[in-house]
């Protein structure tokens, strides 16, 4: 059995942490809201999917790289064929 090691940084006010070179959560430390790569979340109705539509975190990009800043909540909406959508907590139901 293997042990995973999670890493955990700063970056633009959000605090990531990585499993084997790999994002797998973000927390917004202000709101108390953390994100986890496999979570559950549901659109509030903000950007382009409607208010209750549910979506699995497929990725988490590290803020402020791939020119990304906030959108880096890497959603897929509508299954497994679904489209992915990069979002920002605050696209996201509590």
């Amino acid at each position: 059995m293997s042990v995973q090691t999670i890493t955990r940084k700063s970056v633009g006010g959000y605090l990531l942490e990585e499993s084997s070179g790999k994002i797998v959560s973000i927390a917004a430390p202000g709101s108390g809201r953390k994100i986890s790569v496999g979570n559950t979340v549901i659109a509030n109705g903000r950007m382009f999917v409607p208010d209750g539509t549910t979506g699995v975190v497929e990725e988490i990009i590290e803020p402020f790289t791939k020119g990304c800043s906030s959108d880096v909540i890497m959603v897929r909406f509508g299954g497994r064929s679904g489209q992915i959508l990069g979002m920002k907590f605050k696209d996201l139901r509590r």
